[in-house]
């Protein structure tokens, strides 16, 4: 399943912008394809978003 940028807002609070949702599904599908779970993807996705927030504030 191909994730969509508006699939980050029900999986984190963090990716509250048009960009970071558009990376939380670039990381997701990258996962995927890297043979992931979508569980895994997720969580993958999830924790980049959490650090990219983390370093700006």
């Amino acid at each position: 399943m191909p994730w969509k940028p508006n699939d980050a807002k029900r999986h984190t609070k963090k990716a509250d912008t048009p960009k970071k949702q558009k990376q939380w599904a670039d990381v997701a599908d990258s996962a995927l394809s890297r043979g992931a779970s979508e569980g895994s993807a997720i969580r993958q996705a999830n924790s980049v978003i959490a650090k990219k927030t983390k370093k700006k504030g």
